[in-house]
């Protein structure tokens, strides 16, 4: 009986435990998700995984693919905007072994834009813009800790490529195309109707994924340059010095011809624009620590959503500005670029704390600002200007127009129950009804934007536009003109 005594004192310090308590409760005894217990080293000190072993945070979520550093020789000489050929030094990270599926999707984000919506949930999930992709990013990064993003054009061509240097991952024979994507020639269904189809059905490549020929187009990171010239070397996002306000699609889809599944072709898209075509695929760099907590007060639940909510509030700023274009200015450029690397890092947004306010930006962190604008009067409903202008052709807020939204957000803040309707508007001689209507879209949902972001909810404000249909100045002059280009901000009663 003793002996026994004896043994059951011993067995905790035997387990390497302090105590039966540990034992009871689990603690550094029964692992985590991910095989870790809880005496193990934290996560910035594990070792990262090795090259070619998957991992799953969620039963919802993509698998990812741990795949090698290495170098490669990215583009070439076929196309124009795929040269020069150069050589990339891409460090280890994972992607997904699929695209992102329709039942992935709806998991995380409660829909399914999808045009072949009842292909089933093993299909990709398309009818997805660049920015709903850095959304679901967003919420996929909150829901499991880690800092999930779009994979680097870079990082894309050489997960393609997966060691080759052919037209295809597999070689440049045309004829064994079908064995491993779906496209033009072998998507057909419902009756000779091309659609998208179930992932993993067809061969994967030497690093074990899928559909990277094929299936849908994929957003990346990078904004659109037209050639591969100053190009980053090290694999990371090239965000900077874009060529427009597009971004990069790679891979090919359903309906695409065979050139344009070469594992170097590329093609371009505006951020908002959504198709039939157009998916995504995750990326997550190895040993990358858990998102950080935000500091009390940001009103973000982590740096990383603080950041995603500014870089969404300098692309909404953004978007629309330039002269009779959709391109914007390179001031509001660079915040964008900014905001969307600190996104995609998981840190807090440099440059982007005041939106669209010239070539110098801001220097504070985008929580820092957010906690700034927090404070500050607040604007009286019945007396305060409700009325945004901007420049022509232009939905990029000025200094002026910050200040007038940050007071309102911070009545709407305090108050609730209070609602209000962003309502954009253009003048006569802005163009066509279709873009008069879209520009004042834009310039109404930078309002919400950049009132989202200082923590006004949804279900408190709506965003509509009314094109060029109300103008609140008649006559043909300059200063009509400039009372037309704005957004009120109209309480609802």
């Amino acid at each position: 009986m003793q002996t026994l005594a004896r043994l059951l004192i011993l067995l905790p310090l035997l387990c390497g435990l302090n105590s039966w308590g540990q034992i009871l409760s689990g603690k550094g005894f029964i692992p985590d998700p991910d095989g870790y217990r809880s005496d193990d080293p934290p996560p910035a000190q594990r070792p990262s995984p090795a090259a070619g072993q998957t991992i799953k945070d969620c039963a919802d979520c993509p698998e990812m693919v741990v795949l090698p550093a290495g170098s490669f020789e990215m583009g070439s000489n076929e196309n124009w905007d795929e040269r020069p050929v150069h050589r990339v030094n891409v460090p280890s990270f994972l992607i997904g072994k699929t695209e992102v599926t329709q039942g992935q999707w709806k998991a995380v984000m409660g829909s399914n834009p999808s045009f072949f919506n009842t292909c089933g949930d093993d299909c990709p999930v398309e009818q997805v813009s660049w920015y709903d992709a850095q959304e679901f990013v967003r919420r996929l990064s909150q829901r499991t800790g880690k800092q999930y993003r779009l994979p680097s054009e870079a990082e894309w061509e050489y997960a393609a490529r997966a060691g080759s240097s052919t037209k295809w991952s597999f070689g440049d024979s045309e004829s064994q195309l079908g064995d491993h994507a779906w496209y033009r020639d072998n998507s057909k269904a419902w009756f000779g109707q091309a659609k998208t189809q179930r992932v993993a059905q067809k061969r994967p490549n030497a690093f074990g994924l899928y559909d990277m020929h094929g299936n849908v187009w994929e957003w990346v990171q990078d904004c659109w340059h037209n050639n591969h010239v100053g190009a980053p070397t090290e694999g990371s996002a090239w965000t900077t010095g874009c060529n427009g306000d597009y971004w990069v699609l790679r891979g090919g889809a359903w309906f695409s011809n065979p050139a344009f599944l070469r594992s170097a072709y590329r093609i371009r898209g505006t951020p908002d624009g959504r198709d039939s075509s157009n998916g995504l695929r995750l990326a997550l760099s190895t040993n990358t620590p858990p998102l950080p907590t935000a500091a009390a007060g940001t009103g973000s639940s982590s740096v990383a959503d603080a950041a995603q909510r500014s870089a969404a509030a300098a692309r909404a700023a953004a978007a629309g500005s330039g002269t009779g274009s959709s391109s914007v200015s390179d001031a509001a450029q660079r915040s964008a670029a900014a905001a969307r690397a600190a996104a995609a890092a998981g840190v807090g947004a440099v440059g982007v704390g005041a939106v669209g306010v010239g070539a110098a930006g801001a220097s504070k962190s985008d929580s820092a600002a957010a906690a700034t604008a927090r404070s500050g009067p607040i604007a009286d409903p019945r007396t305060s200007p409700k009325v945004i202008y901007f420049d022509y052709n232009s939905s990029e807020i000025k200094p002026e127009g910050i200040e007038l939204i940050d007071a309102h957000a911070r009545f709407l803040n305090a108050n609730k129950t209070r609602q209000v309707s962003l309502e954009g508007h253009t003048e006569e001689r802005s163009g066509s009804s279709e873009f008069s209507l879209a520009l004042g879209q834009k310039r109404a949902e930078a309002v919400r934007t950049r009132m989202r972001m200082l923590g006004v909810t949804d279900i408190q404000m709506e965003a509509v536009s009314f094109g060029k249909e109300k103008p609140a100045a008649a006559g043909n002059d300059d200063a009509a003109h400039a009372k037309n280009r704005r957004t009120e901000i109209n309480y609802a009663r």
